[in-house]
């Protein structure tokens, strides 16, 4: 009885969409995935301070001059359409991104229209004006995939 309670905690934890989950601050996240950033080095005070993130799936950079912005590959596993969108969340904490404490809203840069199933490519970027004075002390950077439409019901 008890290895079958363990079995349907985790399922719930790992395998229900974020979606499905009470996510108050992230309406419509389909997938949230925390990164390090990685800060270019500065030579002088007066340049701007450029950090970047990256893993498998998407990449992207955050500049103190407010601009950032973001490469990643989105896939949709219906065959009806649904609308995703690529967004950034600045944060502070460890340097493995656990207890991070969330300095910005989610600010979405690209939207794209996915119909049968297909991984698509999506590139944007934004102006967040509180990077020029949050972007120093952030470490990490939170990347939100939101969808609309026909993301997850059965069809």
């Amino acid at each position: 009885m008890f290895n079958k309670l363990i079995l349907v905690v985790l399922f719930s934890i790992f395998v229900i969409p974020v979606s499905a989950q009470d996510e108050s601050g992230y309406p419509g996240a389909v997938r949230k995935t925390d990164l390090p950033l990685t800060g270019d080095m500065q030579f002088n005070k007066q340049q701007v301070l450029k950090k970047s993130f990256r893993d498998f799936e998407v990449e992207g950079w955050l500049s103190s001059d407010s601009n950032w912005y973001i490469k990643g590959t989105v896939t949709h596993q219906r065959l009806r359409c649904a609308t995703y969108s690529l967004g950034v969340q600045l944060g502070k904490g460890n340097p493995a991104c656990l207890n991070v404490e969330w300095l910005t809203n989610v600010q979405y840069g690209t939207q794209k229209k996915h119909c049968n199933s297909a991984p698509l490519i999506h590139v944007g970027g934004g102006e967040m004006p509180e990077l020029r004075n949050l972007l120093s002390e952030a470490t990490c950077v939170r990347i939100v995939t939101r969808c609309s439409g026909t993301c997850g019901e059965t069809e």
